[in-house]
């Protein structure tokens, strides 16, 4: 992904204002990312690609906000493009669901998660990939297929979840969102990626 660029389609506006002064565009089109942010609200997105299926339960990313940040995240999108290398059959959803606890895999720097402005501070949010250790809450919020084929060939579906104008998936401290599938295939493979703000 290009510094500063990032796909919106379908974000939700915030009291109005879409994030973003570039016209023109269709909603399938990247735009690029300006000034024009509500005040006191700072965005960010993370993403991993091209991480392989595991035969096992894991979670292949969490974002959490820690206890006492006296923020709350809100996730404008979740985008997913699931493809495969070789023939496979495994046809178990990959979910993102709440969480109320998140430890252990590998710890993001806040410095390294990528900001929509340069100038916004480092985000508060634990962002960990490689199987964190997660408590779950509820049902999923979502559940996507993965990509399946019953030729030795990869294909490729995009799916991106947006929640309805002026809504949003909130987390509150000690709440936090993590992806994951009870099994899968090494021959499956994931590229995804959330959008936040933390106010």
């Amino acid at each position: 992904m290009a510094e500063n660029r990032i796909s919106i389609e379908g974000i939700a506006p915030i009291n109005g204002t879409i994030p973003t002064t570039n016209q023109g565009n269709t909603a399938s089109t990247p735009l690029f990312v300006t000034d024009g942010f509500p005040t006191g609200i700072n965005f960010y997105t993370t993403q991993i690609a091209d991480v392989p299926g595991v035969v096992a339960a894991n979670n292949f990313i969490s974002i959490f906000n820690p206890v006492g940040s006296g923020k709350v995240l809100k996730f404008y999108q979740f985008i997913l493009l699931p493809w495969a290398t070789a023939a496979t059959s495994a046809t178990t959803s990959l979910l993102v669901t709440k969480t109320s606890a998140a430890s252990g895999g590998v710890l993001l720097a806040a410095a390294s998660v990528s900001k929509f402005l340069s100038t916004t501070a480092n985000s508060i949010a634990e962002v960990r990939t490689a199987n964190p250790t997660v408590t779950k809450t509820g049902i999923a919020i979502v559940g996507i297929p993965p990509a399946i084929t019953s030729a030795a060939q990869g294909i490729s579906t995009t799916a991106t979840l947006s929640p309805p104008t002026g809504a949003s998936v909130a987390c509150l401290p000690g709440e936090g969102v993590v992806v994951s599938t009870a099994l899968g295939t090494v021959s499956q493979l994931w590229n995804m990626g959330f959008v936040w703000s933390e106010s």
